[in-house]
């Protein structure tokens, strides 16, 4: 791919969009500034749903315009659901209505060293109690992240309280979610309060105010009024800044040159992760298929299960389309894993599924 390849692109930052008014606003505004750091790109952006425009419109708006290539980056954090099936259908479907516009797929920002950065600088922020003499390794750092029901994109929340708590010299974390995933906000602070430290900093794992966040911050508030004795800090969430902006730039660059880098050795749809194992090879299915193009309603067809695997981060064939073709390296190699055993004994799908395993793992 030549220079002039991988420098005439546009991007879309593909959000899943709000029911708070206030968070909707906050998205667009860190889109405005991601196009102020563009270097002349043109920046757009789009949700899976609760706003508009949707994510289909905003990628037509720039192949509209005539745009060759398309860098579609999702404004998410962590790689669950939505970075994994719902915008990676988007991005192949609009891929095969427009075959003559090159439409990339980049990876979700997860614990990209800029994000560790911006919330290294939200956690050190708050205001403390001037009379108050507690140390940080006195303190607790009480990490919340929104909390999904892939065990990989939790785990990083985990991980990310581990990194700050090392590097920022805290005397413990404790990790907790707004939702889905175990323990949720009210519970979790609750038990950080019973390890014994003066001061429970809390630190929310979000780009945006919502809803969601909200009610963390409610939660903190209702929690320092039945324990006196605990010294509460609420950090902000991430929001609006130059490191989120050009974090965001960088995982467009590497979409259009190729570096994109798909947590997937810990995925649940690639590897069997332990109470996950039946989600191995699972079909894609979109969940937000009813608002494209800003319909309200819209039936979605059946899943097809699928074989073939797309390069990009996270992506696999829409299944309300046609399998596409196979690329001659993949289909050799499942003609020699076909041949070196003896297959007719294991049923369909998990037949299916170890083939694929073996594609995957080289094996062959």
């Amino acid at each position: 791919m030549t220079s002039s390849e991988t420098s005439d692109y546009d991007i879309v930052i593909a959000g899943h969009g709000s029911r708070d008014p206030e968070g909707v606003r906050e998205f667009v505004r860190l889109v405005q500034l991601v196009q102020k750091r563009a270097l002349g790109r043109k920046v757009n952006h789009g949700f899976l749903e609760f706003a508009r425009p949707t994510i289909d419109e905003a990628i037509r708006a720039n192949i509209t315009a005539g745009a060759r290539r398309v860098a579609v980056v999702p404004g998410v954090l962590l790689a669950a659901t939505h970075a994994k099936n719902d915008l990676p259908s988007e991005v192949l479907a609009l891929r095969r209505e427009f075959p003559q516009t090159k439409v990339h797929y980049g990876s979700a920002l997860q614990l990209h060293p800029l994000v560790l950065k911006l919330l290294r600088e939200k956690i050190i922020k708050p205001r403390r109690n001037p009379r108050s003499l507690i140390k940080r390794s006195e303190s607790c750092l009480a990490v919340v992240g929104r909390g999904t029901s892939d065990p990989d994109a939790n785990s990083d929340v985990s991980k990310l309280a581990r990194l700050l708590e090392e590097g920022l010299g805290f005397g413990a974390s404790f990790v907790c979610y707004s939702g889905t995933a175990k323990p949720l906000v009210a519970d979790g602070l609750k038990r950080a309060a019973r390890l014994g430290f003066s001061r429970i900093v809390v630190a929310p794992f979000f780009l945006f105010t919502g809803i969601l966040v909200k009610r963390i911050y409610s939660a903190v508030d209702a929690l320092a009024v039945r324990q006196p004795d605990i010294e509460f800090l609420k950090c902000e969430y991430l929001g609006i800044h130059e490191l989120l902006a050009d974090a965001l730039l960088e995982r467009a660059e590497e979409s259009v040159t190729g570096n994109v880098l798909a947590n997937c050795s810990l995925c649940k749809y690639r590897v069997q992760i332990i109470g996950y194992e039946k989600e191995v090879g699972a079909p894609q299915r979109g969940h937000h298929f009813h608002v494209r193009g800003g319909a309200e309603s819209a039936t979605a067809l059946p899943p097809r299960p699928v074989q073939n695997r797309d390069g990009d981060a996270g992506v696999t064939p829409r299944t309300d389309a046609p399998t596409e073709v196979q690329h001659p390296i993949e289909l050799e190699s499942f003609r020699i894993i076909d041949a070196n055993r003896d297959w007719s004994a294991i049923a369909e799908p998990e037949r299916s599924v170890l083939k694929r395993l073996v594609h995957a793992s080289g094996s062959a």
